[in-house]
């Protein structure tokens, strides 16, 4: 009995864990620039999540988040007017049902997050305080990035993203045919076990 209890549980947890993702860009921003590269539109697909509309940095530049982040950047000059690239976009590849992410940065401005479904959050930040958006619903497939400041491109619109994190996708079919296949496995063996031997004297 413990081992088919042990089965249902490894076959629930399985798909599970597989459905849900952080990305930290530790790993892909490892060799980016520390600062601003002027490399905006800079795509970046890490584990089936793709990044666009911003560039790489190994580093923060506000106090708060010292680690690699995706973030805006500045087409020409930090000081043109409309140089910074915004939003930053987010294609998940398939549907959760629930987001988030860090936003952060030096100064302070308003953001927003939008959804593909209609989903949207938005906050006021003040300077270096790293804020967590989060938004939950069915078929939750891309997010956009915004500032929504409306009195320029000033430094409020140089802001960085981080832990994006995307759970509660619908199981792949690979997962659930792990997961029925255990189930069936778990029934052969019950019945098998529950066969009486009849001996006649």
């Amino acid at each position: 009995m413990r081992s088919f209890f042990a089965a249902l549980v490894a076959c629930a947890v399985l798909p599970a864990a597989a459905n849900a993702v952080t990305i930290d860009f530790e790993a892909a921003g490892a060799g980016a620039p520390p600062l601003f590269n002027f490399n905006a539109g800079q795509t970046v697909a890490i584990d089936g999540i793709t990044f666009s509309g911003g560039t790489l940095l190994n580093g923060e530049f506000s106090s708060v988040d010292q680690t690699a982040v995706y973030a805006t950047a500045p087409f020409n000059s930090p000081s043109t007017s409309g140089s910074y690239s915004n939003p930053i976009t987010i294609d998940l590849g398939r549907a959760f049902t629930q987001v988030s992410l860090d936003l952060v940065n030096e100064s302070a401005g308003t953001y927003s997050v939008t959804t593909n479904t209609g989903l949207s959050q938005t906050l006021t930040l003040d300077g270096n305080v790293d804020q967590i958006f989060s938004l939950a619903g069915e078929g939750i497939t891309s997010l956009s990035v915004l500032a929504v400041e409306t009195t320029g491109v000033g430094p409020a619109y140089d802001f960085a993203i981080d832990n994006v994190t995307a759970a509660g996708a619908v199981p792949e079919p690979a997962a659930w045919a792990l997961m029925l296949g255990g189930f069936g496995l778990v029934g052969t063996a019950m019945r098998r076990r529950q066969r009486t031997t009849v001996r006649f004297a």
